[in-house]
């Protein structure tokens, strides 16, 4: 059998250097099954009623084989019906697992939902708050201002530097 190399690049651990990797066959990332999605409430009723429905028609099936078939054939049923109802089993309690999944997760947003809420209560607030010391500083300031002498400007500038009352 010819198989085509598979050429991918690595990364060396040992010497930090990245170098080509041929391989011949599928890489072993290739290989991994792929992750399954997780399955809703809905596909997990189809599966139960399913699983349900082939256990009701080999169960009214059995009644039939009793009289006219084989021990093998009674065997072979009673096994089938067993089956379909481990499968009934399995799919009750992934259902019940799912809805209390969704429960707990919708608990879960809620919770999310009220703290992000309190944090955005908090924030306005704190803004309101700032606000209102900013008008405060902006108002003191200014009384402030009024009652010290006129602010002083620099010795070379002598334009706005009021003149002493004795020098002319």
């Amino acid at each position: 059998m010819n198989m085509i190399p598979t050429v991918s690049v690595r990364h060396n651990r040992h010497d930090g250097n990245v170098a080509p990797h041929v391989t011949l066959g599928p890489s072993y990332i290739d290989r991994q099954p792929a992750p399954l999605a997780p399955r809703t409430v809905a596909q997990i009723l189809l599966d139960r009623d399913a699983a349900l429905a082939e256990r009701e028609a080999l169960e009214a099936s059995r009644a039939d084989l009793v009289l006219n078939g084989s021990a093998e054939d009674l065997l072979a049923l009673d096994t089938r019906i067993a089956l379909a109802k481990i499968k009934q089993d399995q799919a009750e309690t992934q259902h019940a697992v799912a809805i209390s999944a969704e429960a707990e997760a919708r608990a879960e947003a809620e919770a999310e939902q009220v703290r992000r809420r309190a944090l955005r209560k908090a924030g306005m607030k704190a803004s309101a708050e700032v606000a209102k010391l900013a008008d405060q500083y902006l108002a003191m300031a200014t009384a402030l201002a009024d009652l010290g002498p006129a602010p002083r400007t620099r010795a070379g500038d002598r334009r706005s530097q009021p003149e002493p009352a004795g020098r002319r």
